[in-house]
């Protein structure tokens, strides 16, 4: 379990309404998450079939525009296929 400081915000009721952590924490969590997503993306495409060279490509240049994390997705499982074939 990682070890987070955090702070509680409190209303003028005393009832907590926020959390707050520090930046360096913020991004362990961050970085946690993107990690565990890729992986459940990874084990959900196990089975999938892999693409040829040509195709990947045109897979490629019609998501290329929908962000960083979904490229560097595709790209990491073209790989793996590539170097398990």
């Amino acid at each position: 379990m990682l070890n987070i400081s955090k702070y509680y915000v409190y209303n003028e009721r005393q009832k907590p309404i926020a959390v707050q952590i520090s930046i360096t924490d913020f991004e362990r969590l961050e970085e946690l998450i993107e990690n565990y997503g890729l992986s459940q993306l990874m084990d959900e495409t196990q089975t999938e079939e892999c693409l040829t060279g040509e195709l990947a490509l045109k897979y490629y240049e019609s998501v290329k525009n929908e962000g960083i994390l979904h490229f560097l997705v595709d790209t990491f499982i073209f790989q793996t296929c590539n170097i398990s074939s």
